[in-house]
């Protein structure tokens, strides 16, 4: 097939540095004119590098090299009520620079700072040095006879008209500015694009209220209730300036994203990503001193009707701490990550998750990611069979496999077989290296069919031009199955194909900036913590990061977390599709444990995992579930009976991992009907007084339909207390229903 190419030349906007002294309204218009023609960057430091720029427009600042002035194609120095800045910016201009200059000062003038730009920027040659102050014709003062009483009383009177009309204009401006804030909270998932021009609105109505608010504020103190009113005020401006600076700073990380990925970036614009980097830090530590701030004024307001709202507004904030957090942290390390001091390298491994495996799903294939001068460079993906058939040596598989599918070799495409994903990283990094010989990766990255899915959704009518095929979330799994399996044999490179070709139109999106940023930030945490996406670093101080965000697919090391004294329990269901088909996309699974508390404080647990099979038999991609289910417990878990649909089996696999129990035996759920495993188990040690209980539930990695049911029940005179979920309660002890789509962790105390 000939490929066909298409060019298409976009037009970028010029760039322009703004810098200046102090953040001033005049600063915020002059940054909203110049916006319109220029791509600007703003900053305070005179001290970095300002040069290479198409305009860079100084306000009260001058810079500390300002011979880098002259690799600008035109500089603009305006100073404030300052002739003697003035003057000295115009003799060091004349003498050292070749022209590409302007210099104003601008004091008592009768033009519009809006006409006065529009002159400056358009309608002046270069070079060009003026002083503005000049121009204000002066007036003549005339004495006339006036009634000083009459004076005074005509004051009293139109002062006393201005103050009632500002506040009732107040009044009016600040419930706009709370329809506005409530329709940004009624609609919080709108595009980018629309939530800024709101934002611009409440910012504009808010330097309005700044203003106005002075009025109640000295005239009506005396009122009751003005008080509440002013804190409720103060918290509305808190919110505002917070939803300016969150705003600003997802712009910033909106157009950081489009650098990172375009290619072959020039020096100036290696030179734009590393400044936008340091910019996305300051402005999360504004945004985080912003936060604290925030909550502080939302927390002294106390207005009865409004209380209950407070109380959501208060239960967001709470909610987008960890979001804060997470931006930190991950900003932190971007310069790392994207090779800003030497090329990276990572190892990403496509699973399918509707082919389910203990570490997320088959692998089907593989890609090659590099990233140098904070910028992605090459992106290759290859099918596993390829790098399968080099392998040259034996490697004894797990048991399951040699028994259950009858594959007496081990090979990259089986080996995330541990339900934890640094081992299972570990190991195909291994498998790569005895396979092919390449080395040196600097991380491994497991993404599932269903983390891509996700990120096609950004992507209305998103179009794989090699193929002519549109493609949605919903089409995606059954379209790369059909290209997997269409003329497949070992080798083919017809899935690998397909898979590149969708991940490249995805590249080009987010590259020409055809995405929502904002909800694109949103499914990158959600794949994440959904475990949709894991990650795995071989330098500890970037994996401890990653690992403190739960990100890398680790099972957790047995232990309290949320509770100094605790009764240790812990559960997780780790399934192996072993049935060579994609029945996972019909499989639907429902967990529940009832855990019995003695009076002598003995424990045991009850768990019941359900399986549907929902496929029909003998159509693709369906068949039978052929599933080796892997049950991790506790160390101290005494197994009393396992049963499949309630007879009891006598053999199965019972082994010690990473610190925990672990059961595992052959479970098949043919099309159109279901099965039910039921484990039993008690513990060596006992729940003792003054002691809580906590339960750690970990989602496999990849799993989908995980509906968990949780019950305790409690011997006579046992009182609940503190639990950290909201369950039902009763007088025999709770019920608790979820859906697992992330770890939970679950904390019970008893009074």
């Amino acid at each position: 097939m000939r490929n066909r190419f298409i060019v298409e030349v976009v037009e970028e906007k010029k760039k322009a540095v703004l810098v200046y002294r102090k953040k001033t309204r005049a600063v915020d218009f002059i940054h909203r004119q110049l916006k319109k023609n220029y791509s600007v960057y703003e900053t305070t430091d005179t001290g970095q590098e300002l040069s290479g720029y198409d305009l860079a427009f100084f306000i009260d600042a001058f810079p500390n090299n300002p011979r880098e002035l002259h690799r600008n194609k035109l500089n603009i120095l305006v100073t404030f009520f300052d002739k003697e800045e003035y003057g000295l910016n115009k003799k060091w201009c004349e003498k050292h620079l070749k022209g590409n200059y302007k210099i104003v000062n601008i004091g008592l003038t009768d033009r519009k700072i809006g006409e006065l730009l529009d002159f400056i920027l358009y309608k002046t040659p270069t070079p060009y040095a003026f002083d503005f102050s000049k121009n204000l014709p002066r007036k003549l003062l005339r004495e006339e006879a006036v009634d000083p009483l009459k004076v005074a009383l005509k004051f009293l009177k139109y002062l006393g008209i201005s103050i009632v009309l500002a506040n009732f204009l107040f009044i009016i401006f600040f419930c706009y500015q709370w329809f506005l804030l409530w329709g940004l909270w009624r609609n919080p998932n709108q595009e980018m694009p629309v939530m800024k021009k709101r934002l611009q609105e409440v910012g504009q109505v808010q330097a309005i209220n700044d203003t106005l608010v002075l009025v109640p504020k000295n005239t009506l103190f005396w009122l009751p209730g003005v008080d509440k009113v002013l804190e409720i005020e103060r918290a509305t401006k808190k919110t505002t300036q917070f939803l300016d600076e969150g705003s600003r700073l997802f712009e910033n990380y909106s157009l950081l994203m489009q650098l990172i990925l375009r290619k072959s970036k020039s020096e100036s614009e290696i030179r734009e990503v590393k400044l936008r980097i340091k910019t996305l830090n300051e402005g999360l530590d504004r945004f985080d001193n912003l936060y604290y701030g925030l909550m502080s004024e939302w927390k002294v307001t106390n207005i009865p009707f409004l209380n209950a709202r407070k109380e959501e507004v208060l239960g967001k904030l709470i909610e987008l701490e960890d979001y804060i957090k997470l931006a930190e942290r991950l900003g932190r390390q971007l310069p790392y990550l994207l090779g800003s001091d030497s090329p990276r390298k990572y190892l990403v491994l496509f699973m399918n998750n509707m082919e389910l495996r203990p570490g997320g799903g088959f692998i089907g294939s593989l890609g090659v990611i590099e990233f140098a001068n904070f910028g992605m460079n090459d992106l290759k993906v290859y099918d596993v069979y390829t790098l399968d058939g080099q392998l040259k040596v034996h490697i004894d598989p797990p048991l399951a496999i040699r028994e259950h599918m009858g594959q007496p070799h081990w090979f990259l495409r089986d080996s995330n077989f541990s339900a934890d994903f640094p081992t299972n990283a570990v190991r195909a990094l291994d498998f790569i290296e005895r396979e092919v010989g390449w080395q040196d990766f600097d991380g491994v990255v497991g993404v599932t069919l269903s983390a891509v899915q996700k990120f096609i959704a950004l992507f209305p009518d998103l179009t794989v031009s090699d193929y002519n095929e549109t493609i949605t979330p919903d089409n995606f799994f059954l379209k790369a199955q059909t290209y997997a399996e269409k003329d497949f044999f070992p080798g083919s490179h017809s899935k690998r194909n397909f898979l590149e070709s969708v991940v490249r139109s995805l590249i080009i999106r987010m590259e020409e900036g055809w995405v929502d940023q904002l909800a694109l930030a949103r499914v990158v945490r959600d794949v994440f913590e959904e475990k949709f996406m894991v990650v795995y670093f071989p330098k500890d101080d970037i994996e401890s990061v990653f690992d403190e965000l739960f990100w890398t697919g680790r099972v957790v090391k047995p232990g309290c977390s949320l509770s100094k004294k605790c009764f240790f329990d812990y559960l997780s269901l780790v399934d192996a599709n072993l049935g060579v088909n994609k029945t996972n996309f019909f499989v639907q699974r429902t967990i529940r444990m009832v855990t019995r508390i003695s009076e002598d404080g003995s424990v045991r647990n009850r768990l019941i995992a359900e399986y549907v099979n929902e496929s029909v038999n003998g159509v693709f991609p369906g068949g039978n579930y052929k599933n080796y289910l892997q049950v991790m417990l506790p160390k101290n878990a005494k197994i009393t009976s396992v049963a499949v649909d309630n007879e009891k089996l006598g053999k199965y696999e019972e082994t010690v991992e990473m610190d925990l129990r672990k059961i595992g035996l052959l479970v098949q759920v043919p099309p159109e009907s279901q099965r039910s495993v039921t484990v039993e188990y008690g513990f060596i040690d006992k729940l003792a007084e003054g002691v809580d209980y906590q339960l750690i539930v970990q989602k496999q990695t990849g799993s989908i339909n995980n509906d968990f049911i949780y019950e305790m029940r409690l011997p006579p005179n046992t009182i609940l207390g503190y639990t950290n979920f909201a369950p039902i309660v009763s007088q025999e002890g709770l019920v608790y229903n979820t859906y697992l789509h992330k770890d939970r962790i679950l904390l019970v105390t008893f009074k």
